[in-house]
């Protein structure tokens, strides 16, 4: 037979021509579809649950000034839900609501924390209220540009996540306005601003 060279250094030997080799069919990817439901209302309540009673504790109503009773729903419903609802969120590609529900979920288990007595934090600035407010602060106006970026990120997606991110922005913007403004001594304009957020 005849002979050509290969592409392998090796030395000559018959080449086939793309007629004669063996075509391997292609494997289609199929990606199942997961048996999970839609996560997105367990997040959705657990945030509307957290976020109503706090806004009533905040506009003084029935003379609750004291937060801490929320505690318990900010850390043990609110974080584990979210957090949660995040995780399936992940699995189901949606980058998004897992962005916004882990940081949410993550946030409420810090702020709960903030909350409690026997983990010393108030106690820590020793009676300076001047700084306690002013660090509160410094954190929601964190967060606050947080709420922000995750309004703009929310107009890809519907009306009603773009409406609970604006008014979170305004609510997130208002409580920590108050905080700045308990600092600075104006305790009677926070309350005001405190029942408006």
């Amino acid at each position: 037979g005849i002979t050509t060279p290969s592409c392998i250094s090796c030395g000559y030997r018959p080449i086939p021509s793309c007629d004669d080799v063996p075509k391997i069919p292609a494997i289609p990817i199929v990606v199942p579809k997961l048996p999970i439901g839609n996560p997105t209302p367990l997040a959705i309540a657990a945030f509307s649950v957290s976020l109503t009673t706090l806004s009533m504790a905040l506009m003084g109503w029935r003379g609750i000034t004291i937060t801490h009773v929320f505690i318990a729903d900010f850390t043990f419903y609110t974080g584990i839900a979210m957090f949660i609802t995040a995780q399936w969120e992940l699995v189901l590609g949606h980058s998004f609501p897992y962005l916004v529900f882990s940081s949410f979920g993550l946030f409420y288990f810090g702020f709960g924390l903030l909350g409690v007595p026997s983990v010393g934090i108030a106690a820590a600035y020793g009676g300076d209220l001047v700084m306690l407010n002013n660090a509160y602060a410094f954190y929601l106006t964190i967060w606050t540009l947080l709420v922000g970026i995750f309004t703009i990120g929310a107009l890809r997606t519907n009306l009603v996540f773009i409406n609970i991110f604006w008014l979170v922005l305004v609510g997130f913007a208002l409580v920590t306005s108050t905080f700045y403004m308990e600092a600075d001594g104006k305790v009677e304009d926070a309350v005001r601003v405190r029942r408006a957020g």
